[in-house]
């Protein structure tokens, strides 16, 4: 299923509702911001690489929705974001530097929010040689940050397949560019 067309996204997802600008500033301007916790957690960063070396499969967050996976010896990364990011107070630091993560397989980007994709973060992971794995339209932006990274662009239902990995790209309904 085609999902691109005339320079536009359509498909499965189109009986949404048009948001218009009014809404927008409505929803920004009168929304009750959460509460704030009452107590404070305190937070650590993780020493522990030696986790990072085990042999069998296993998930890893790396923060808000950051993590490294392991399976059938691949390493994927998705939507990393190491850095700071502006305007928003990041409530807890990756557990491991970019460094020390080890080698990488695969990197899927699902969106280019600022939250889910960092220009500095995917250029440092550049120099591992990884394939990045990202839906339609955003492969341009993959060049622009990282001209020589690999690069696979997957419509919704499409899959990767490296003969024993399969990666298929799910639609979901999130606003972006």
């Amino acid at each position: 299923m085609k999902t691109y067309k005339r320079g536009r996204f359509g498909g499965i997802l189109d009986g949404s509702e048009k948001i218009d600008l009014f809404k927008v500033l409505r929803w920004k301007l009168f929304q009750r911001p959460p509460s704030s916790p009452s107590a404070v957690i305190p937070l650590e960063r993780c020493d522990n690489a030696a986790a990072l070396q085990q042999k069998g499969d296993f998930i890893c967050w790396l923060s808000h929705a950051s993590f490294l996976i392991q399976l059938g010896g691949k390493r994927i990364i998705i939507d990393p974001v190491f850095g700071d990011i502006p305007f928003y107070k990041r409530q807890v630091p990756p557990p491991y530097d970019l460094e020390t993560l080890g080698k990488v397989d695969y990197l899927l980007i699902s969106h280019t929010h600022y939250d889910h994709f960092d220009a500095a973060s995917v250029k440092q992971l550049k120099a591992r040689h990884p394939c990045a794995i990202v839906p339609l339209q955003m492969r341009r932006v993959i060049h622009k940050t990282a001209p020589s990274l690999s690069c696979r662009e997957l419509d919704w239902y499409e899959s990767f397949n490296d003969g024993e990995l399969s990666i298929t790209l799910v639609p979901a309904k999130h606003w972006g560019r």
